[in-house]
């Protein structure tokens, strides 16, 4: 049974559940990114996996090395000393350029009719702020990016699309995201990045961590077009 008020919660024989907040708060990625790097150290190869979301760390361990008591006392070290070293690394910043255009962004124009927005507003609302890393998800090397400007918010599509291509920009609610392969979806997609962000490189599997922070750059078509090559 889980100790009462505690954030830790015993999943399985080889998982525990940290739950930091009922609630997205803004401080929480780098809290959980800094508790991984110390149970990255202290469980080494003892780990088997870790899976962070919005408010809570799923913490996957080798059941064989290490005993479900000794590592619940682990993580316990891990998130005392992570409370205290969280804010001595500054976060990593990405600049991703993206095309803002009528072959991009497929939704452009129903947001604008629906906000009552020019598009030239919708590109500035959605390029103006720094976004974090809340967790990555759905693919690998997909970050889910918060927030965006409530005044830009809008639900998913009813009828998800098939196809969105690698590099489409996408929002949805609050959140805004790239799509780093091809693959089904249904976020309203605003414009297109030209980076490469497919696992044909591998160190796109690691490029964006939690905590990380992202601001998107509008380009022009002719910049797009030779990024792209």
């Amino acid at each position: 049974m889980n100790p009462p008020n505690s954030p830790i919660e015993i999943v399985s024989h080889c998982a525990l559940r940290v739950r930091f907040a009922d609630r997205i708060r803004a401080d929480l990625p780098a809290l959980i990114q800094s508790v991984c790097q110390q149970l990255e150290t202290l469980l080494g190869d003892h780990l088997t996996d870790l899976i962070p979301a919005y408010t809570s760390l799923l913490v996957i361990f080798n059941p064989q090395s290490v005993k479900l008591t000794e590592a619940q006392k682990i993580l316990r070290q891990a998130l005392t000393r992570a409370s205290a070293q969280q804010n001595l690394n500054p976060p990593t910043s990405h600049q991703i350029p993206v095309y803002y255009g009528e072959e991009t962004g497929w939704d452009l124009a129903w947001l604008s009719e629906q906000k009552a927005l020019s598009i030239a507003q919708i590109i500035e609302l959605h390029s103006q702020p720094t976004y974090q890393v809340y967790t990555i998800g759905f693919s690998p090397a997909f970050a889910y990016l918060a927030e965006i400007p409530e005044r830009l918010a809008a639900p998913r599509r009813a009828t998800p699309r098939l196809h969105i291509p690698a590099g489409g920009v996408g929002i949805a609610d609050r959140q805004t995201a790239v799509y780093p392969l091809d693959s089904p979806g249904g976020w309203r997609i605003l414009g297109r990045t030209p980076l490469d962000l497919s696992l044909k490189n591998p160190r796109n599997l690691t490029r964006f961590k939690i905590g990380d922070q992202i601001h998107f750059e509008p380009i022009s078509r002719q910049i797009f077009q030779r990024l792209q090559k």
